[in-house]
This record gives structure tokens, sequence and C-alpha cells, in this order.
């Protein structure tokens, strides 16, 4: 006999029933008592509902079926389906497209059985030109709610200069070819482009003596068109010193940055946007890269004194280059000896920050920087001696940070002694050295 109630025998006995019985002595009796087990079903919407309340008891192994409901549908906004709970035949997905919304529910237990909508975002990303290789390509994508979005674009393309973009919902307007938010609404962004004409040549100027009585090696000069400050720096392989002489209103004053064998033989020497000077250099006998910068004395240029700092310690400063951004902050480039690789640093509030540029090949032992203009995005050009050539590397994300998204193209054409100059529609021209016909070339 089936539910719960009695199984008895002899006359007198009940069959069935109620749990309080009453039973008639005419005869030996036995009687046993049958019992089944009920659990109760709890239902939860995390958001959105139910398309009806099923919460109750169940008999051990009964099925129920309950279908969710997603939240208010909205523009440019979807609902996946997930579920969870508690109880061993309760539900478990991760919410998912393919997920539906339709489950069955095994009662084995107490159970709890929750239903939760992830909610995605559209995000729309729009070029206003047909270059610039947008990342990702123009295209709408679905983000989750509180994810983090990434984009990028080439700097400069074409004779254009990405001068940022224009951004709805999450994303606000920026001045950069890169951006990252975290994604609460519908979101777009389109990447706007400004065409520059390149600058043109000029004249060679009349040359004139810097300083006498000095055999300068490794020679860099630089001048201000702000001021007209105008420095040069060198090793002085005679009085073993790093110098640095600076040009105002036709008076030279000399600087001695630092002192001994070999110090500065690999270096660069950029003036700031105040016409100061600013020197990187390595200290081949510490083994160290240091960092010197000028402070000037208050409304004289020229006037003031050097502030040196480390920027690392190890076998790392040949063929040094340096560039300094729109801020004033410098960008370094290295060849490192021991990793065999280009190591660029840049300058930051909180110090220096690291971002190698690593690859299986014997890359960088002659590398150049320079940056692209309105923009500040780093580009590079080093020479790879695995396989003679020169390649170039554009630094397109720092972020988050220690992520860097390099794009990256090789000269394919021998070459060494590489160097880079950057108009300012950001066009790059490699300059490179070919000892088998004995010439330099510009690509």
């Amino acid at each position: 006999m089936d539910g719960p109630g009695w199984d008895g025998t002899g006359n007198g006995s009940v069959d069935g029933g109620t749990p309080i019985q009453t039973v008639t002595m005419n005869s030996p009796i036995s009687m046993h008592a049958r019992w089944y087990a009920e659990f109760y079903l709890t239902i939860d919407a995390v958001n959105g509902g139910f398309a009806s309340d099923v919460s109750g008891w169940y008999t051990y192994g009964s099925t129920v079926i309950l279908q969710a409901t997603p939240p208010p549908s909205a523009l440019d906004t979807r609902y996946l389906s997930g579920w969870s709970g508690e109880g061993e035949g309760a539900v478990q997905l991760e919410p998912s497209l393919g997920n539906s919304n339709i489950q069955a529910v095994t009662i084995l237990g107490p159970t709890t059985q929750r239903s939760e909508w992830a909610t995605q975002y559209k995000v729309r990303i729009r070029n206003s030109v047909s270059f610039g290789d947008p990342q990702p390509s123009v295209g709408d994508y679905w983000v989750d709610a509180g994810g983090m979005f990434y984009a990028s674009v080439m700097p400069n393309s074409n004779g254009y200069v990405c001068v940022g973009y224009e951004g709805t919902g999450s994303i606000i307007n920026g001045a950069l070819p890169i951006f990252s938010t975290i994604i609460n609404q519908p979101s777009s962004a389109e990447w706007l482009w400004q065409e520059i004409e390149d600058s043109p040549l000029t004249k060679w100027g009349e040359s004139q003596y810097i300083a006498q009585g000095f055999e300068g090696r490794n020679v860099k000069a630089d001048v201000s068109s702000v001021n007209g400050v105008y420095a040069v720096a060198f090793y002085s392989h005679e009085t073993r010193e790093l110098r640095c002489h600076i040009l105002y209103q036709g008076e030279w004053t000399e600087y001695v940055v630092a002192e001994g064998e070999n110090v500065g033989t690999f270096m660069d020497m950029k003036l700031d946007s105040q016409g100061n000077p600013h020197i990187v250099y390595y200290d081949g006998i510490n083994q160290m890269v240091l960092y010197g910068s000028f402070e000037q004395m208050a409304g004289k240029p020229g006037e003031g004194s050097f502030t040196i700092e480390v920027v690392e310690s190890g076998e790392y400063g040949r063929s040094m280059s340096m560039v300094l951004d729109s801020q004033d902050r410098a960008h370094v480039v290295y060849y490192g000896v021991e990793q065999q690789n280009v190591r660029y640093l840049h300058k930051t509030p909180g110090g220096w920050v690291l971002l190698p540029i690593m690859s299986d090949n014997d890359i960088g032992f002659f590398c150049d920087i320079g940056l692209t203009p309105l923009v500040d995005v780093p580009q590079v050009i080093y020479f790879d001696r695995t396989k003679s050539y020169p390649s170039s590397m554009l630094f397109s994300k720092t972020i988050p940070a220690g992520e860097v998204r390099p794009f990256c193209k090789a000269i394919s054409s021998p070459g060494h002694s590489s160097s880079r100059l950057i108009s300012r529609a950001g066009r790059s021209s490699v300059t490179k050295n070919t000892p088998t016909k004995r010439r330099s070339t510009t690509a």
C-alpha cells in the first residue's frame, strides 16, 4: 500500500488511515506504521523573478519545474540566465548566453534554488576614418556590467594623428589613442583624427666652437624653441668627465655632470619645455644607469645645478636614447647586455617604471626612441643582431601597469646603428647604417 499510514494483521486491525487509529482487539494484532519524507523547496530571485511561486513541500525524488523571468528590458542591454543553490538536486549554472531560463530541480533534501541574471551592456566602437587599426575593430561588443573594457588605435597613420575619442555612457571623452574603463551602462566611443602637415626642411646654419681643449665623444645637442637655450653634452676622454655646456644669450656656462672612467660614453641629453637639460648616462665602473636633471635658478636660464638619481643598477646602459614627453617626463631605452633585450623605462611621480621589450633574439644593441606628437606614445627602433635588421615597435598601451601592447614592424633590409625621427604628423623616418654597402639609408 502506497503513502503514509498503517499495515495491520489480525481481526480488528486497521490498514491506511491517519496517524491516530483505533483498533478492536478480537485477536492477536500486528500494526506497522508507514511514513514518507517531504522536503521544503525555497526559490529566490536575486534579480528578475519567477513565472510562478512553486515554493513548498515535496516528496523525495520529486521533480519541480522552475521558470525564471528576466529584469525589465532596456535599450542595448541584455541578461544572461544563471542558476545557483544549496541542496543535492539544486541546479548550478554560471550565467551564459546558452543557458535556459527553464530548469528542473530534483528534490533530494531541503533545497534552495536561486535564479540570477547577469547584465551585459553593448559597447559600440566607431572610427571616423578607414585606417588606424582600431583594437578591438569597429563594431558592437557585449560587456559584463562592471567589466573592464580596453581599446586603442595606432596613434599616427596616413598623415593623421589620433587626437582622442568621443565617448558616451561609461566612456568619458579623452585625448589619447588608448583608454580603459569600467562599463556600467550602454556606451560608445568614436576615434577622432587630425591631419597635420610636416614641417618644411630648413638650411644648415653657421658652425661655431662650443668648447676647446676637450676631446669630445658621444656629443649630444638640443635647442629650446621657447627661450633659445642651446645645450651640448659630451664625454671628455681627456679629463674623464661627462660635461654639459649651456649657451644662453651669447654666453656659455660649463657644467661637470659626472666624473670617472667611461662615465658617459653611453648617454643622451634633451632640453625640457623650460630649456633645462636632462641627461641619462651609464656609469660603466659602478654598472649603474643614472639620470641628471638640471634645476634652474629662478629666472636665470642656463644657471643652476644638476641633481643625479639612479635609474637602475646592472650592466644595462648601452646604446642609450631618451626623449621627454609633454609633461617633461623622461622616456629612455637602452640595451641590456645580460638579457640581450631592449629596456624601456619611463619616469613617473612614483619613480621609474620598467617595461622591457622581450625577444628570443639578441635585440637592442643599437636602439632609439621618439614620441608621437600630441599623444606622447613612445616609438622605438632597435637592431636585431640575430637577424641583422632593425625593427620598429610602437607602445600603444601600457595599462594596466605592466601590460604592454606593441605593434611591431620589421624593416627587413640589413642595417645597424639605427635612429628614428618622428615628424609633426607622426610619420617615422628610420636611418640605418648598411655596412655591406658602406652607406646610411633612410626608410
